[in-house]
């Protein structure tokens, strides 16, 4: 789905990811919280769960977000 759908899912207070995200980081996803998007995020080194406000132009543009689950 493009960015502009997933943002409809984030208001609905579904988590989002990339596709092309899984292959390289399976525990990364988005979600909206205070009306800013925030990227959450595994740190493999010592299992410690990372968040914060982010956001690359190129993911306004992809086309393979879909549900976190």
């Amino acid at each position: 789905m493009t960015f502009g759908q997933a943002i409809e899912e984030l208001k609905q207070g579904k988590k989002m990811h990339r596709s092309s995200w899984k292959e390289n980081s399976p525990d990364i996803y988005i979600y909206i919280q205070n009306g800013m998007f925030i990227m959450r995020y595994l740190n493999f080194k010592n299992q410690e769960k990372l968040e914060f406000p982010c956001f690359c132009s190129a993911d306004y543009l992809a086309d393979d977000w879909e549900e976190y689950k």
